[in-house]
């Protein structure tokens, strides 16, 4: 699997395992790329499945989404640890409406539930976990996978966006589940887009809703706290991020509910709600 310039090497020596990487991975096309640096095998030793790195044990148990989750996790971990070819930030990724936007934010912030609504909206799939910026370019690269559900906003979007959580596409964890983004959107079209806008979003169930504009300045700073591969860029990466934010148009928004989102949000990016 190669994202960024970078690979990785996934084994399935289990019946289950070549499939669950199509589900996760499937999207993410095939590039030439350096010799894989890691090495992953998913097998399933008297029948339990389990996930190997290197030799070591990362997960042993009966949990799909929980064995899913923590290949994901220490792939991203292992492409990004060397990663000097652009910027990579930990952030979803929608196209649509002409525009291009970037959610980048930590986790517990809504990203990811934000980007699900946006696909209700009319937004195209990109991610809702990694972008990469290729050295002085706009354009935006998605390492494409299913979006990933936190437990406590699971019913949420079951019952908001249709979510089939019977499917047997989606991978239920303890933590989190990761749920097909052709559940939610329309007909999906890998692309690399260029980034026009960037949405630092902010959920909380008591949020004072509002709408600020972001200076290039200050837009700066935030993405410097989500950028993972800054310890092998010139400058800590921090020129490019300048160069970047004077391109694009930023707002951070607050919200505790979608019709909070649709009335601040939607507007700002020039969009109608679609209801």
């Amino acid at each position: 699997m190669t994202f960024a310039g970078r690979r990785v090497r996934i084994l399935c020596d289990a019946d289950f395992a070549l499939s669950m990487c199509e589900q996760i991975f499937g999207d993410i096309p095939v590039t030439d790329a350096a010799p894989a640096h890691a090495t992953f095998r998913i097998s399933a030793p008297d029948d339990v499945p389990q996930l190997e790195c290197d030799g070591k044990v990362l997960y042993s148990g009966t949990l799909s989404g929980d064995l899913a989750n923590h290949l994901v996790g220490e792939t991203i971990y292992h492409l990004c640890d060397v990663c000097d070819s652009g910027l990579v930030f930990h952030a979803a990724a929608l196209h649509g409406h002409g525009i291009t936007v970037a959610l980048p934010a930590n986790s517990g912030s809504g990203k990811t539930t934000l980007t699900g609504w946006l696909l209700t909206q009319g937004f195209a799939y990109l991610t809702d976990e990694l972008v990469h910026i290729p050295t002085g370019t706009q354009t935006l690269v998605p390492f494409t996978r299913p979006l990933n559900f936190k437990t406590p906003s699971f019913d949420l979007i079951k019952n908001e966006f249709g979510v089939d959580a019977r499917s047997e596409e989606c991978l239920h964890g303890s933590w989190a589940s990761l749920v097909p983004h052709r559940q939610l959107g329309e007909p999906f079209r890998y692309h690399t887009p260029e980034l026009t806008h960037v949405v630092y979003p902010k959920y909380s169930a008591d949020a004072e809703p509002h709408l600020t504009p972001v200076t290039p300045a200050r837009s700066g700073l935030s993405l410097m706290e989500t950028l993972v591969n800054a310890r092998n860029l010139e400058g800590h990466g921090f020129g490019e991020v300048s160069r970047l934010t004077r391109k694009l148009d930023a707002f951070q928004v607050g919200y505790s509910s979608f019709d909070q989102a649709a009335e601040l949000l939607l507007p700002a990016l020039g969009i109608k709600s679609a209801g």
